[in-house]
C-alpha cells in the first residue's frame, strides 16, 4: 500500500520501535526487505521463530521481547499493534495487554463498530496513516524509572503493509 512506507518511516523517526508480528512462513523477510518495509523495521517475529501463531499470547510476548520490552513490563510501554483480523490482531493484542488498531480497507465497519469481542476503544483505519495520528495521542506509559523504560512499540501485520 503507498502509504506503508510514510507511515513507517515516520513512526521510526518519531522513536517507535516498529517491528512485524505475523503467522506467515520464512519467506516473509526477503518479501519485506524488496518492498523496503525491513528498512524502518527492527524485528520479525514469525511462527518458526516462537512455535505459535496469532492469537496466542506467546508471539506477542516473543515480539515484545525482541522490541526489548519484558512481557512484565508491557503495562508500562506504549505499545499498538496493527492489523486487519478481529480474531488474530484484535483479541491477541488486548490478550497480551497491547493497544489493538483493527485495519479496514473495505469499509466493512465504516457504518458500524466492529461486533464484540472488539472494545469500543479499539481504534479502527482504513489505511495506515491514521496510526501516526493515534500513536500520537496514546498515552506513554511512564511508570517505570527512566532508565528502564522502553518504547514505544508498533507491531504490524504484513497483510496492512504490503
Amino acid at each position: 500500500y503507498p502509504e506503508s512506507i510514510p507511515v513507517l518511516e515516520s513512526l521510526s523517526k518519531d522513536g517507535w520501535t516498529v517491528g512485524i508480528c505475523s503467522n506467515f512462513d520464512h519467506r516473509l523477510p526477503s518479501i519485506l526487505k524488496q518492498l523496503g518495509v525491513m528498512d524502518f523495521a527492527s524485528f520479525i517475529v514469525l511462527p518458526g521463530d516462537c512455535g505459535c501463531i496469532k492469537p496466542q499470547r506467546d508471539i506477542f510476548a516473543s515480539a515484545l521481547q525482541r522490541a526489548g520490552v519484558p512481557e512484565t513490563h508491557v503495562a508500562q510501554v506504549t505499545c499498538l499493534h496493527v492489523g486487519d483480523s478481529i480474531s488474530a490482531d484484535v483479541v491477541g493484542a488486548l490478550e497480551a495487554g497491547i493497544f489493538p488498531v483493527l485495519v479496514d480497507r473495505r469499509g466493512k465497519y465504516a457504518s458500524q463498530p466492529p461486533p464484540p469481542p472488539v472494545p469500543a476503544s479499539c481504534v479502527v483505519v482504513s489505511t495506515l496513516t491514521p496510526v501516526l495520528e493515534t500513536a500520537a495521542a496514546v498515552p506513554p506509559m511512564d511508570r517505570l524509572p527512566f532508565g528502564e523504560r522502553k518504547g514505544p512499540v508498533l507491531m504490524v501485520s504484513p497483510d496492512d503493509i504490503s
